[in-house]
């Protein structure tokens, strides 16, 4: 198999396009390839079809809210170890009160995503590229 180097592809799942567009600025400057869902379903596809090495997923989401994707994404076996993180713009409220129904990299609010972003990064040792083998 030929492996090729290329950026880490972040998956954004969010329906609040103001709120892509910051992650999207944060990431791209980093060096992240970024792709965007804005809903469930279209997290799904672009999933399956853009192949993420992370997932930024809003809770609350039209069509299938965050904890219906990540259920899903952990069923299946190709994307049950996928890195997902949780996010919120609505800090203290009754939705990011609820645990997820499946295991998550982390949750955090808005606030902290830019931080934790690169926090991630320094701490898994990685950086904005990945090698993968082709698929």
């Amino acid at each position: 198999m030929e492996a090729e180097e290329r950026r880490a592809r972040i998956l954004v799942v969010d329906d609040v396009p103001a709120n892509v567009r910051l992650l999207e600025a944060v990431l791209a400057t980093q060096g992240y390839e970024v792709v965007s869902a804005a809903d469930g379903g279209e997290a799904l596809e672009a999933v399956a079809t853009q192949q993420p090495d992370l997932v930024l997923l809003d809770v609350l989401l039209p069509v299938l809210d965050g904890y219906q994707v990540c259920r899903r994404l952990r069923a299946e076996p190709v994307t049950a170890v996928l890195p997902v993180v949780m996010v919120t713009s609505s800090e203290g409220q009754e939705k990011t009160r609820r645990s997820p129904p499946a295991p998550t990299t982390s949750s955090r609010s808005r606030s902290t995503t830019t931080s934790c972003s690169s926090a991630s990064a320094r701490c898994s040792g990685s950086s904005a590229t990945t090698t993968r083998s082709r698929r």
